[in-house]
């Protein structure tokens, strides 16, 4: 059972260390800087960094956007995520997924959450779809 697993804010007091969070030289080709990540989120008003936190430490990075700028403001995109090597296999990231797609559910109005999750050096989208029935919030994954 992993810590407690929370999203914060990327802020002046944490952005240090989501900076310093490292993969494994195998997964470095995989994932973005997250350097480039954060300043990409200045400059991109739809872009919504996020800070994973086990406990009181951060122990990876996710970042999600909303897709207004391609006229889908209900469509969302988490196209980064990462846990700390040395945090890897403890189900952070599984934790951290789950939690976003909660807050990006908070949108009533969501209609698609694509998700991309790269394997070897090609990169699949899956897509979750939020069901008619808002009642339940339940959702189904497209394949």
């Amino acid at each position: 059972m992993p810590k407690r697993v929370r999203l914060r804010d990327v802020t002046a007091d944490n952005w240090e260390e989501v900076v310093d969070l490292e993969v494994s030289d195998e997964q470095e080709d995989f994932v973005a800087d997250n350097a480039y990540s954060l300043a990409e989120s200045k400059f991109d008003p739809y872009v919504k960094p996020r800070a994973i936190y086990a406990g009181k430490r951060v122990v990876g990075f996710l970042m999600y956007e909303s897709l207004e700028s391609d006229g889908k403001p209900h469509d969302y995109s988490i196209y980064r995520l990462m846990v700390d090597k040395r945090h890897q296999g403890k189900g952070y990231g599984r934790a951290a997924l789950e939690l976003a797609i909660d807050e990006i559910k908070q949108d009533r109005h969501v209609n698609r959450i694509t998700i991309c999750i790269c394997r070897a050096i090609r990169c699949r989208n899956a897509s979750t779809e939020v069901s008619a029935s808002r009642k339940s919030g339940s959702m189904k994954t497209a394949r």
